[in-house]
Order: C-alpha cells, then sequence, then structure tokens
C-alpha cells in the first residue's frame, strides 16, 4: 500500500504564468497565471472537468504544460507504507527521496545538452533550477542525516541503513515516515 503527499515543510513559492494545456484538441486551460508565495495557502475549488486535477499535476511537474512557464518546488511523493515496507531503511529513504533523485538526473541532462549548444532547453534549465533551489536540493544529504540525528535514529545511518525497516518498532517507524 502507498500513499501519496507533498510535504507541508517544504512549502515552496508556486509561479504559472499563461499556463496553457490540452488533452487532444479539447483546451483544459487557457492562459492560467497563480502566484502563491512562500508559506501562503492556497485553495482549488472549482466544477468537474475545468481543469483542477490538470493544474496540480503541472505544479507538481507531472504533466508539462503545452505552453507558458512554471517555478514550483512541489514535487509529489508516492512513499510505501512503513508498516508493510519489504526493505532496508536505506531503500526506504532512497524511494523518499526518488522524486528528487529524477529531478537533478533530468537538471543533469539538460545542463549537458546546453553545454553542447542545445540552448532550447534553457527555459526547462531555469524552471528545473528554480524548483532545486526551492526544496534546498543540494544539501538533501546533510538535511536527512540531521533529521535522523534529530528524531534519535542516528543508529540508521551510514551502516545501520541496511536494517530491515520491519525489524523497528512501531514508534520509530512512525518517526521515520516523519522525517520525510
Amino acid at each position: 500500500m502507498s500513499f501519496c503527499y507533498v510535504p507541508e515543510i517544504i512549502l515552496p513559492e508556486i509561479v504559472l504564468d499563461d499556463i496553457s494545456f490540452s488533452y487532444g484538441s479539447r483546451r483544459v486551460l487557457d492562459q492560467v497565471s497563480l502566484r502563491v508565495s512562500n508559506g501562503e495557502r492556497a485553495f482549488l475549488v472549482g466544477p468537474n472537468g475545468v481543469g483542477k486535477s490538470t493544474l496540480l499535476k503541472i505544479v507538481s511537474g507531472d504533466v508539462t504544460p503545452d505552453s507558458g512557464s512554471v517555478i514550483s518546488g512541489v514535487v509529489s511523493q508516492c512513499l510505501p507504507d512503513p508498516q508493510t515496507f519489504d526493505g532496508s531503511v536505506a531503500q526506504f529513504v532512497d524511494v523518499a527521496l526518488m522524486p528528487l533523485k529524477k529531478l537533478l538526473a533530468r537538471f543533469e541532462q539538460v545542463t549537458e545538452s546546453i553545454a553542447i549548444g542545445q540552448t532550447l532547453l534553457a527555459s526547462e534549465y531555469d524552471q528545473i533550477l528554480a524548483q532545486l533551489n526551492c526544496l534546498d536540493a543540494w544539501s538533501v544529504d546533510r538535511r536527512v542525516d540531521e533529521t535522523f540525528d534529530r528524531l534519535n535514529l542516528a543508529e540508521f545511518m551510514g551502516f545501520g541503513g541496511n536494517r530491515s525497516v520491519a525489524t523497528l518498532s512501531p514508534d520509530q517507524r512512525a518517526r521515520q515516515l516523519a522525517s520525510r
């Protein structure tokens, strides 16, 4: 069993500028602009079929708009249930960080492409860089270590990461889940 969530700890600025999106010939979003500042809460309300879910997928990076620009540090995550996860603590953390790692890998690909003259990717580069900066991606390893330490789970860093999640107490599993 998995569940999806966006960590509330990371509430980055979200900027959508003239976003348009179509499913085939059906236009769902037409020149939508939105700005949610860091720390603000926003609600998306509307009738069925007007593009609410599509807009959220664009914000999370799961869908690319047909036009417009997106700056968002939101990364959707599907995490395994720590109560039933069949793997090590390190594997659990890897799964939790997979969306960020994929974003970093795409950033490297785009950077390499730009370096060899493919300037058409400059806009994607800017968007990914803004998202990585919002997520403070450059210090993720240090922040994972600090989080485990603050939750009194330091024993599960390094070689302790090989320990099976199934061997953790229910309290340790809950704290591990809270660490994301």
